[in-house]
């Protein structure tokens, strides 16, 4: 046994009859690259104890133990199984920079310690390069590190456009990551969304539980005061709006809207059509993946009567009147991922 305090890194999941383990390499670096041995790989199983006769070892793999799926791998944090491709995907702890996403794929090697990931040692030696070929590369590396933890595939109702999207955890800063799948078969971190799991209550660090949110809103800026809220259905605006008029409604407020296609905007807009403090800005075409196109939400204010200007991201972010970015968590996640 290794006496080591550091990188366990232990998670279980379950495919088609195989118990897949991963087993962190308890600080001690290259030993990730010995498939003699566990620590810093991903253990197969079959859940009654014998071994699988498709793992690497019975094929091309001799020198490895039988048990052995994946090696190169420092401090695995996460493991799932996801229910829209039925293949595993894991989160890795890097040094010094170098957190990973990725694939659990038979008979591969991720690389550590000839790879650093992005990464430095915490002497801030350099280790090896980000990835180079004949290595396992990551769906997603974050530098610097934001200390992976738990990950899930989401598969809901509650949030049905999340459908397929990998959530991750940080302990680092207390918040949960979204990567989007472009597809099943062709891997795109189209953004990444940090929502602070303060605020919207339905993530813990170490098991991800998903609930039934229907409002939560992030104070991005204090002066002026702005607002950011992925509330992409009725409940949630209303949740929002009625929790921002208990405390700021004597403020004279800019609105700036961007909806997915397909959202019962009308009901939406009655929401916020009647509020004289209100002056709405429809963030202009184009700015995120999917969106209603303003032509349609501004035929539906020109109905109301309802006065509105055409406006883009940055005119929110150097706005300097109180305001709101409100609609898709997709308009949500271009923000931040042009605000990182």
């Amino acid at each position: 046994p290794i006496d080591s305090g550091y990188h366990f890194g232990s998670r279980l999941a379950i495919k088609d009859g195989y118990l897949f383990a991963s087993a962190g390499e308890r600080g001690q670096g290259m030993i990730a690259q010995d498939p003699t041995k566990h620590p810093g790989s991903i253990i197969r199983i079959n859940i009654d104890g014998s071994i699988p006769k498709d793992n690497p070892k019975f094929q091309g793999k001799s020198d490895w133990l039988p048990e052995i799926y994946q090696i190169g791998i420092r401090n695995p944090q996460g493991l799932t199984l996801s229910p829209f491709d039925e293949k595993i995907y894991m989160s890795n702890h890097g040094a010094r920079g170098g957190d990973w996403f990725g694939e659990a794929k038979k008979g591969e090697n991720y690389g550590w310690k000839i790879l650093g990931w992005g990464g430095t040692n915490y002497s801030g030696i350099p280790i090896g390069p980000k990835w180079k070929p004949g290595f396992t590369k990551a769906i997603q590396y974050w530098v610097p590190s934001i200390a992976t933890s738990a990950i899930t595939i989401y598969k809901g109702k509650e949030f049905s456009e999340w459908n397929g999207h990998a959530l991750i955890t940080s302990l680092k800063d207390k918040s949960l990551r979204k990567l989007i799948f472009k597809d099943l078969n062709y891997y795109l971190s189209l953004m990444v969304v940090d929502l602070l799991l303060q605020d919207i209550e339905y993530a813990d660090l170490t098991n991800i539980k998903i609930k039934e949110v229907k409002g939560r809103f992030e104070i991005v800026n204090d002066s002026p005061l702005k607002i950011i809220d992925g509330a992409h259905n009725y409940e949630g605006v209303e949740i929002l709006l009625r929790n921002y008029e208990n405390k700021y409604g004597h403020l004279n407020t800019d609105i700036f809207l961007g909806f997915k296609k397909g959202k019962d905007i009308n009901n939406i807009l009655n929401l916020i059509i009647g509020k004289t403090n209100y002056n709405l800005h429809l963030i202009e075409d184009d700015t995120f993946f999917d969106q209603e196109i303003t032509k349609e939400i501004g035929y539906l204010l020109d109905k109301y009567g309802k006065n509105y200007k055409i406006a883009s991201l940055e005119q929110f972010k150097k706005n300097k009147n109180p305001s709101i970015l409100l609609g898709s968590l997709y308009l949500i996640g271009e923000y931040k991922k042009r605000e990182l």
